[in-house]
């Protein structure tokens, strides 16, 4: 019998014992209109019962056959006469409904759980991918993972359909969503990452797949966030926590107490949010521990060198375009002073990787950034020490490089976790956001404003090895992330697995 099928029956038999309670209160007053209702409930309740018993296909332990006899136990109350006969019928009720709710919670065999996890980019993946391996581990769990189809809109003009089941890392058995229905099947819990429904203006999945509909059809909706907190300003970070999915879930990953705190300042019930630590936390670690094989098609580029990887999150061109003074805006600026610093040196390479939505964003609305960004692009793939980096995670980029160079980014968090330098593009965040924000980003190195480093003295520093702030860094990870034992993902899934049982 499925789980969820067995809590609702043995709510319906805590709902009976209930009533019989009642029943008690009315025969002791004489009210036997109310009776005459409380007996009709009774029976149906012991129907629905049995029914959904039935449904489930799990009769082995004749409880039918119980329910059968409390039905005419049930009967007989109503035909009985004199109060003391009544009261005879009742402590057999009471006695039959009790055989009956042990049968249920210790001979009915349960099924396994069905746990899904619903990711719709693959680049996402790393903020279900611990809790998925806990999962799968279990024995007492039936897992799939189905990647959700999308809806490319950042070109109104130009809706592309997207399904990205094949950029999913090797080991990921994958599910395909034309074969699943989780209106029939209804699993036991579904895990996303998504949870802009209907407000996301890039990308869409379908209506059916939006989290008021996964709700509905599971037992327990949960959401890890893709990302992870550093600095937080209200009034341009709201969104994180107000989208539906957050207030569609039963529960909430939260990487910290501090960002908990956060969740709750926006309304959301403390017991809701769990403050166990990012699973993408987990995944920095792990592979950072995990000995990996360089990809073949970057040794010739990259092997022997020194390699800063670059991060160009999704709205900075957009921005650099809306607050540009000149044709030659401070992205394109900063970027041509990128390819000045790296391209084409004997002792160190570029792996270039932009946020996954970047180009389908500028093509649809900022066009007049994309013809630089594809000649960036070029020019980095073409160098002899360059590499666009567009697979589905950034485990090789963390693992092969020795320092990041980044616009703000919650890429920035994951990075600093690995101990390694990061040059930040812009300049430090104002002390007070800083000390209010989940993790202090300002113990890196910044392009701009106070104690600033050119891209070429930041690569000189790297080279030689030089990272003055290593250890205030490493603290303020320390301070951010407090499970940095590369097991949130293993206490998320059971935790909510104990939760789940004891319903």
């Amino acid at each position: 019998m499925r789980v969820y099928m067995k809590h609702e029956i043995l709510n319906l038999i805590e709902t009976i014992k209930e009533a019989h309670k009642i029943l008690k209160k009315l025969a002791d007053k004489k009210r036997d209109a109310d009776i005459c209702q409380c007996l009709i409930q009774l029976q149906e309740a012991a129907i629905m019962t049995g029914n959904r018993i039935e449904q489930s296909g799990d009769d082995n332990t004749g409880v039918i056959h119980n329910l059968e006899a409390y039905c005419e136990e049930v009967y007989q109350y109503g035909e009985a006469k004199n109060v003391q006969h009544k009261k005879e019928i009742l402590a057999k009720m009471e006695r039959e409904i009790q055989i009956i709710k042990n049968k249920i919670i210790y001979e009915v065999r349960e099924d396994k759980l069905e746990i899904v996890f619903m990711p719709y980019k693959a680049d996402m993946w790393t903020s279900l991918a611990s809790i998925w391996e806990a999962a799968k581990q279990d024995n007492e769990c039936k897992v799939k993972v189905v990647p959700l189809p999308y809806y490319d809109i950042a070109d109104i003009n130009n809706v592309k359909f997207q399904y990205e089941a094949e950029r999913f890392p090797e080991n990921v058995e994958i599910t395909d969503y034309r074969e699943y229905s989780p209106e029939q099947s209804h699993p036991d819990m579904i895990f996303i990452h998504n949870p802009y429904d209907e407000c996301n203006n890039l990308t869409r999945v379908p209506q059916c797949y939006y989290s008021s509909n996964l709700k509905n059809n599971s037992e327990m909706l949960i959401y890890s966030p893709y990302f992870t907190v550093g600095t937080f300003k209200a009034e341009k970070q709201a969104f994180m926590f107000t989208m539906p999915g957050v207030y569609h879930s039963d529960f909430v990953i939260a990487q910290s107490g501090k960002v908990k705190k956060l969740f709750e300042e926006f309304g959301h019930q403390s017991n809701k949010i769990l403050a166990f630590g990012s699973p993408k936390i987990d995944a920095v670690i792990k592979n950072e521990q995990r000995k990996r094989i360089m990809p073949q098609a970057w040794k010739d580029k990259i092997e022997g060198k020194k390699v800063f990887l670059l991060n160009t999150h999704l709205s900075y061109f957009p921005k650099a375009l809306n607050y540009a003074k000149s044709a030659d805006n401070y992205a394109v600026k900063f970027h041509k002073e990128i390819l000045q610093t790296f391209i084409d040196r004997d002792d160190c390479a570029l792996i270039w990787r932009p946020h996954p939505l970047l180009k389908n964003m500028l093509a649809g609305r900022f066009r007049e950034c994309l013809e630089f960004v594809n000649y960036f692009e070029k020019r980095v793939k073409r160098a002899d020490n360059g590499i666009v980096d567009e697979t589905g995670d950034y485990f090789d980029a963390f693992y092969c490089s020795d320092a990041l160079i980044s616009t703000w980014s919650s890429l920035i968090n994951e990075y600093m976790v690995t101990g390694k330098p990061v040059l930040i593009f812009q300049k430090k965040t104002d002390a007070k956001i800083m000390q209010n924000s989940p993790l202090d980003r300002n113990i890196n190195y910044f392009r701009l404003g106070k104690d600033k480093l050119t891209f070429e003295k930041f690569r000189d520093n790297v080279i030689n090895q030089k990272d003055p702030l290593f250890e205030k860094r490493n603290q303020a990870v320390k301070d951010a992330f407090p499970n940095l034992d590369g097991l949130a993902g293993e206490k998320i899934f059971h935790y909510l697995k104990y939760i789940y049982k004891q319903r």
